[in-house]
């Protein structure tokens, strides 16, 4: 997938589509307790796999700010005193509410901590749900995790 970078916005690509939402919006507050995190290689559950769902309108993340808190707050320290960055690509399932339901890990930056790291981060997002018509529906998005070292 070819990332698309636009001026201090976060991409997010819809699955089923390639569809791509911009953000913006106000804050949420994440009350949910952390996931156990969930790896490609790991025997995730295949019902929850990505798959194709038809929709009018994809997600659009609502809190880009708190999103981005968490992308400076988790980058692990040591990593970026080193100077070293990666991508790290994960998959969300945003459900009805525009939570995110579950998530993996679908390319690795070849850094445990940074894929850890990727997916704590995925966990704080917030969206305005993906719509068919006039139903929301659930569906799993790409998000590109990026650790930039400056």
């Amino acid at each position: 997938m070819k990332q698309v970078i636009l001026a201090g916005t976060l991409a997010l690509t819809c699955i089923a589509c390639a569809t791509r939402s911009w953000a913006v919006a106000p804050e949420c507050i994440d009350a949910r307790q952390p996931l156990d995190e969930v790896r490609e290689s790991d025997s995730a559950d295949t019902s929850q796999a990505p798959r194709e769902v038809v929709h009018t309108d994809p997600p659009r993340l609502i809190n880009e700010v708190e999103f981005r808190r968490a992308m400076r707050r988790e980058y692990p320290p040591d990593l970026r005193a080193l100077g070293i960055g990666g991508t790290t690509l994960v998959h969300a399932l945003i459900s009805e509410e525009g939570c995110v339901a579950a998530e993996l890990v679908r390319r690795s930056s070849s850094s445990a901590a940074q894929d850890s790291a990727a997916l704590r981060i995925v966990r704080v997002a917030r969206f305005a749900p993906a719509q068919n018509r006039d139903q929301t529906v659930a569906l799993w998005i790409e998000m590109p995790i990026n650790f930039v070292a400056r």
